[in-house]
């Protein structure tokens, strides 16, 4: 069963995906910023984050650029109420809020499967 971190500072947003991914069979953990997402990816068993564009703090932007230098090949789903034409999402699954079950299942296998096609 893969398991997904959800990051996003609205806890609604974080309970709703939490609900959806658990019923479809994943494991699920959440955090409500981007740097206790970089502390909870010290430790083992994330297969895909989904992390939210806009946080205070450090934004989703910079979570993922620090994400990236120990954790490169780690699948992210970026997830944000801005449309994806709006936002620099090169190398992430992108997923526009509000969401469905549909819609976020769908995110979150495209960024697994993608996982497995690199080398």
């Amino acid at each position: 069963m893969p398991s997904v971190l959800i990051v996003d500072d609205e806890g609604t947003v974080r309970k709703v995906a939490s609900r959806i991914l658990t019923r479809l069979g994943f494991a699920v953990e959440e955090v409500e910023s981007g740097q206790a997402a970089l502390t909870r990816l010290e430790g083992p068993g994330i297969d895909v984050v989904l992390l939210d564009m806009t946080m205070p703090g450090l934004d989703g932007a910079e979570t993922l650029a620090r994400l990236r230098t120990k954790h490169a090949a780690l699948p992210v789903v970026f997830m944000s109420g801005f449309s994806e034409d709006e936002l620099d999402v090169e190398g992430v699954t992108f997923l526009q809020k509000p969401f469905s079950s549909d819609t976020l299942r769908s995110a979150v296998e495209a960024a697994l499967r993608g996982r497995e096609k690199s080398p």
